[in-house]
């Protein structure tokens, strides 16, 4: 892949598979959280939703070796379709726990109470079948990212086929967004990191909205004033700082300023 085609291609495909270094585990699993955020309500299972969380967390060292075991072995168990099949939800619908995900199926319109009861096959699944495979896709994607790096220090392909898969799935601006281009590594004079810099860039991280995980457009562009005012000209960090394009944890600008890159 050239320059110019990392900058036109709307493929997240082909820009993931070029992907490699020590610090690419951090960033791919800030692009995976980004991008399952941006499909939220098609997490139709807690323990998804649960996992996406403890993943940002553990990014930045903010979640325990336990939380983060649990939260992957969870994270499975909706990748398996029980909740589609007839059997299990006539067991375990009177459970707290186990009925959460149903209801939540029920109120989206994937399967009625009347398929429930009037499926024959226990071991046939019920619902859309469309609809079915995009969901439990997004659950297979949420679960692979705790392991989407291999040992060879590339994006897994099995989690890139399950992303080439997703409907909806954010196109080449999201890769953009998070690792910059490629082509053109940027490093930074850290005179111009003043304290300033450091509080309104760490401010800017940690500030986002919930649950699209977006961070506030005013506060980069704040932050880009600053970081001008501080001595810096590079055009390509300014101008993306301010840019009116979502941006979210990971963005290369910030990542950059954080010294997290």
């Amino acid at each position: 892949m050239t320059e110019e085609e990392w900058v036109e291609c709307d493929d997240p495909k082909p820009m993931l598979e070029i992907q490699s270094g020590a610090t690419l585990e951090r960033k791919v699993i800030l692009y995976l959280c980004a991008g399952v955020r941006s499909l939220w309500m098609s997490l139709y299972d807690r323990r998804s939703r649960d996992a996406i969380a403890v993943l940002e967390r553990a990014v930045d060292g903010l979640a325990s070796p336990q939380d983060y075991r649990d939260a992957w072995y969870f994270a499975e168990s909706p990748t398996f379709g029980y909740d589609f099949a007839p059997f299990f939800i006539r067991e375990y619908r009177d459970d707290e726990s186990e009925a959460e995900s149903v209801r939540r199926l029920l109120d989206m319109g994937v399967y009625t109470e009347e398929d429930i009861a009037s499926a024959v096959d226990e071991n046939e699944f019920i619902g859309n079948v469309r609809v079915r495979d995009r969901l439990q896709n997004l659950a297979h994607v949420v679960y692979h990212a705790f392991h989407c790096i291999t040992r060879e220090g590339c994006v897994d392909e099995h989690l890139i086929d399950h992303l080439s898969r997703q409907d909806g799935w954010p196109r080449g601006s999201l890769v953009r967004e998070i690792f910059g281009n490629p082509f053109r590594p940027k490093p930074l004079d850290l005179s111009r990191i003043t304290p300033t810099v450091e509080t309104l860039a760490q401010a800017a991280y940690d500030d986002r909205t919930v649950p699209s995980g977006e961070l506030y457009k005013d506060r980069l562009a704040v932050l880009s004033d600053a970081l001008e005012d501080a001595g810096c000209t590079d055009a390509d960090i300014l101008t993306h700082l301010r840019s009116p394009s979502p941006h979210v944890r990971g963005c290369w600008a910030l990542d950059l300023l954080l010294g997290k890159s």
